[in-house]
């Protein structure tokens, strides 16, 4: 059993330095591995697939809480010189403008939560005609914002991120599932490998990225609605 763990550690490295949480998608598979689900023949079978897979595509690096280990989109946004009560209020305009739904908002607590949905651009792998093909394609994505407001801070986060994959597989043409049931990467159909990465990779561009630089940058601007 020591030298099946071993030959994981040799085949899978890449695992170590890159899973989302510390080793995750390795100890993943030695746990399948200790238990008797997986044989050893289809060990090195899917740590072929797996390097080769991850030299030609880097695998996602999200936020992670220190405590728990899971993907956490929370940061503290910074404004100098601005008063609670104009960033709630340009908080509440840039919701207005870019979501459908205000879920709440408090001004004493300085909480905004609102439900987002957006099309997330990636990639993903199809199969047609016994040909596996790489494509471009579009991911509804919905997700909760929440906001939390003081003078001259905004605390950002987003959680519940689910995703509703189109024409996910021959027989699957419509999908959802939450981010979480993503992981472990490694135990999902090779197939989905691309859509998956490709999907989390996008994620973070948007709530790690994007979408912060754009809500701050409209908080900063309030004093152009004056200029007119």
């Amino acid at each position: 059993m020591k030298r099946i763990l071993l030959l994981i550690g040799l085949i899978l490295p890449v695992l170590a330095v890159n899973a989302q949480s510390i080793d995750a998608e390795k100890q993943f598979v030695n746990t399948q591995i200790s238990s008797g689900k997986l044989p050893p023949g289809l060990v090195s079978e899917l740590g072929k697939k797996w390097n080769t897979f991850i030299a030609e595509y880097t695998y996602p690096v999200l936020p992670l809480n220190s405590v728990t280990g899971e993907v956490d989109f929370t940061d503290i946004l910074t404004i100098d010189n601005m008063a609670k009560k104009t960033i709630f209020q340009r908080c509440l305009q840039w919701v207005a403008l870019n979501y459908h739904e205000l879920v709440y908002q408090d001004f004493e607590s300085g909480k905004i939560i609102a439900n987002g949905a957006l099309n997330l651009n990636h990639t993903c792998e199809t199969r047609v005609a016994y040909k596996n093909t790489i494509s471009t394609t579009q991911t509804w994505t919905n997700y909760t914002l929440v906001l939390t407001v003081k003078d001259n801070k905004i605390k950002y986060n987003v959680v519940n991120i689910d995703y509703k994959f189109s024409n996910y597989s021959e027989i699957i043409d419509e999908i959802s599932m939450p981010m979480l049931s993503l992981f472990p990467i490694v135990n999902n159909d090779p197939l989905q490998w691309e859509r998956y990465t490709s999907v989390l990779k996008a994620t973070n561009d948007v709530f790690g990225a994007e979408q912060k630089k754009a809500i701050l940058e409209y908080v900063k601007n309030a004093g152009d609605d004056d200029k007119f």
